[in-house]
């Protein structure tokens, strides 16, 4: 088991768009589309395939005062805002530019600073997203480790919603932060041995 690959999961291909080249050998990329549909396309993935690892990845926004764009957050765990349900990760070997906290999986997208606020506040999450849960639901129901490597688009304070002029600056940064952190995850391997 320790030849097989990381399954990658992201809702959407711009999340992945800056994913360096040369690590393709050691992932499947899996795009699983936003929200709920993200359990059904893992747990496909993981009935066809043997994965050693599982890492729901992405943009997501921030819950906490501090984060800014292009942060990486490593999830504890994670919390489904529907059900309450709780799914602790595997812990990653990440070094002190990723900060660690709780996600909360939404249902739909908080765009605004005081519903971020809030959800932060009522989910003690410092990110907040709408697939690692049912993600992590997939590997931890196949048996496989599961990992949230999420990186902030959109701080606590700012509202998604500002507009194409600063919204896509956004995106380009996130992009490339997410695929710095994820190369550096996956090259140093989840407990260090590559």
């Amino acid at each position: 088991m320790a030849t097989a690959k990381i399954l990658l999961a992201a809702a959407v291909r711009p999340e992945l768009a800056s994913f360096p080249r040369k690590l393709h050998a050691k992932v499947d990329l899996l795009f699983t589309g936003m929200g709920k549909q993200a359990h059904r396309a893992a747990a496909r993935a993981l009935a066809a395939e043997s994965y050693r690892l599982v890492v729901s990845s992405g943009f997501a926004a921030g819950a906490r005062t501090g984060l800014k764009t292009g942060d990486l957050v490593a999830a504890e765990e994670v919390v489904d805002a529907v059900s309450g349900e709780v799914l602790v990760s595997r812990r990653p070997a990440v070094n002190g530019s990723v900060a660690l906290g709780r996600f909360v999986t939404v249902p739909r997208v908080i765009a605004g600073p005081r519903g971020k606020e809030q959800a932060g506040r009522r989910w003690q999450a410092a990110a907040i997203e709408m697939e690692t849960f049912h993600v992590a639901r997939a590997a931890s129901q196949a048996g496989v480790p599961w990992v949230g490597l999420r990186v902030i688009l959109d701080p606590m304070e700012v509202s998604l919603l500002r507009g194409v002029l600063g919204f896509l600056p956004a995106v380009r940064l996130a992009s490339r932060s997410l695929a710095d952190g994820l190369g550096k995850f996956i090259e140093g391997g989840i407990d260090g041995s590559g």
